[in-house]
């Protein structure tokens, strides 16, 4: 059995975490059966006739050279330069699975959802990374299943003692993470909390400082409109860091069993458990091992190879 990863994310010199998950998941694959049978293609480019159309030509290239029994895609969009190419891969009997990150299934980009209904349709087998985009992807195919990103061991809870620090999981340029409604929940938090404290970003941090930051903070704010399974979260599990969010992708879930981890459009709400997490920084917090567990990096491949060989005839 082996496997093509196709996908339009994936860690470059000038972007070293764009899409580490991707690459981390990839790894973790060819750890577990072997390196000679999964390979990749990153559909890279500086617009989009660059990324999809001329790639269908890569594509081609490594098909024959790799000869994949499976093509792995991420994200909704990489189905485009395998379009010319789907009624060969067919007669070739590849099989076709799609993993959906999100903003592909729900995102403010109609086109974008479009395509992706098309990659649902076309693929033998679709997984997706949170239960909202789980629910949608149903109406339009059995052949699913639910399977979030996976952490590496990086993240882990660590015994140095918590700062007030509040963390934003991602860059304030990505509108979909609503900043301003970050920093209006701040705000908020300021005139409730009369001491100092520090704001941090996740952005241009290696993945060391992202651990020793979300393993020193009093918590972490999420404000995004919507999500898949965001891993800034995981990783905050991982570190035993509490998380107060709006309810977007499967923050809920991951959070339902701890009432402290606030999660909720109201305002007030979200500031009131930002403040409660920073006048108790010095607090311990811990998730359920259960939990953590199934966050391995490791646990996640283990079930997307069940996905790949359910594929395969007996």
């Amino acid at each position: 059995m082996k496997i093509l990863v196709v996908t339009n994310m994936y860690p470059t010199q000038a972007q070293p975490y764009y899409g580490i998950f991707v690459k981390e998941q990839v790894e973790k694959t060819r750890q577990i059966i072997g390196a000679e049978f999964v390979d990749c293609l990153f559909l890279d480019g500086k617009n989009a006739l660059q990324k999809y159309v001329f790639s269908c030509f890569s594509l081609l290239k490594k098909y024959r050279e790799f000869k994949p029994d499976i093509i792995h895609l991420h994200f909704g969009l990489s189905i485009l330069p395998l379009l010319p190419l789907y009624p060969w891969l067919k007669y070739k009997q590849c099989k076709l699975v799609l993993t959906t990150h999100g903003g592909d299934v729900i995102g403010h980009y109609p086109i974008t959802r479009f395509i992706t209904r098309v990659a649902i349709r076309l693929s033998d087998y679709v997984i997706n990374v949170s239960q909202q985009t789980h629910q949608l992807v149903q109406k339009f195919t059995k052949q699913c299943a639910y399977i979030p990103c996976g952490i590496t061991n990086e993240f882990s809870a660590s015994s140095v003692n918590r700062e007030k620090i509040v963390v934003f999981p991602s860059s304030p340029s990505r509108h979909e993470k609503n900043y301003p409604l970050f920093c209006k929940i701040i705000e908020q938090v300021k005139q409730q909390y009369h001491q100092a404290f520090e704001i941090a970003v996740l952005e241009g941090l290696s993945r060391i400082e992202v651990a020793e930051l979300l393993q020193k903070s009093a918590c972490m704010l999420m404000t995004s409109d919507y999500e898949g399974s965001p891993q800034a979260v995981k990783e905050a599990i991982l570190c035993g860091l509490p998380v107060v969010s709006t309810p977007a992708g499967d923050v809920a879930l991951l959070l339902g069993d701890y009432k402290a981890c606030v999660v909720s459009t109201n305002e007030a709400e979200l500031s009131d458990a930002v403040t409660q997490f920073l006048i108790k920084y010095q607090d311990g917090f811990s998730y359920d091992k259960t939990l953590i567990a199934s966050l391995s990096n490791n646990a996640v491949c283990e079930e997307i190879i069940k996905c790949y060989k359910s594929l395969m005839p007996v």
